[in-house]
């Protein structure tokens, strides 16, 4: 993502717009959007996807020099019989990953992940999802 923020408000702000642009395939937000001090903030809550799928979000931001930073987030994409599609994370487990602390977990199978942010995870899914229906 190569847009620049000033604020935590900033990336709110356009987050919400862009969900806005989904609507065709998002079809419930429950987002909480908060922010802590004018450069941070927290996104939680969830989207349910036109095919009944579940993405859960939890991702603590921050802005650095105009730029997007994801420091601690989880992301778990779920089908609609509550089934792990795939879960995004940064905790720190899985040490024998190379990209540790970052990993995915793809079903059963935890894989290397290049760090992820909301938007990163959302892209993947739309993509997904149009390869499947």
């Amino acid at each position: 993502m190569s847009e620049d923020f000033k604020s935590i408000n900033a990336y709110f702000d356009f987050l919400k717009e862009h969900l806005k642009q989904l609507s065709s395939v998002i079809v419930n937000s429950e987002l909480t959007f908060d922010q802590r001090t004018n450069i941070e903030g927290i996104l939680k809550g969830s989207i349910q996807f036109s095919d009944g799928s579940k993405l859960f979000v939890m991702e603590y931001i921050f802005i650095e020099k105009n730029k997007l930073i994801s420091s601690t987030y989880r992301f778990h994409w779920q089908s609609i019989k509550e089934v792990l599609i795939k879960r995004w994370d940064n905790a720190p487990h899985h040490k024998e990953i190379k990209t540790f602390p970052y990993h995915l977990h793809d079903s059963n199978i935890i894989k290397e992940s290049k760090p992820m942010t909301f938007l990163k995870v959302l892209e993947i899914i739309l993509v997904e999802m149009k390869n499947i229906i």
